[in-house]
Parts: C-alpha cells; structure tokens; sequence
C-alpha cells in the first residue's frame, strides 16, 4: 500500500472536506493508529495537496479526530 507522498511528514496539515464542511489536521493524527478506517484512507487515496473527500455526516466527526 502507497502512503501519502514521500515529501510529507506527519506535522504536515491536511484538509478534511466532511459532507461539506472543511475540518484541518496532522498526517500523524489521522495515521498514529494504523489499520483505521481514516489512516487507510489517508495512506490509499491523499496524495499530499488537496483536500480528502469524506461523504458523511460531519455533526461529529471533531470528535473522531481527539
């Protein structure tokens, strides 16, 4: 499985669009726990600029990402 682009580091930012609202965070944050839903999606589908695509419900996905 292909990570994110190997220019990036873990403290790099990236833009979240949940059902259309923008959340930001860390590559570590969304990777620190391998094998989740949200690090597989990061490692397959980001490829380092750009906004990721989530098609869900954003009312709590702040939490998700503690």
């Amino acid at each position: 499985m292909e990570g994110p682009s190997s220019s990036t580091t873990s403290s790099d930012r990236i833009r979240l669009n949940v059902g259309g609202k923008i959340f930001e965070t860390t590559i570590f944050t969304l990777t620190k726990i391998e094998g989740t839903v949200l690090s597989t999606m990061v490692a397959e589908r980001w490829r380092g600029q750009g906004e990721l695509f989530i098609d869900r419900d954003p009312t709590h996905f702040s939490k998700v990402c503690l």
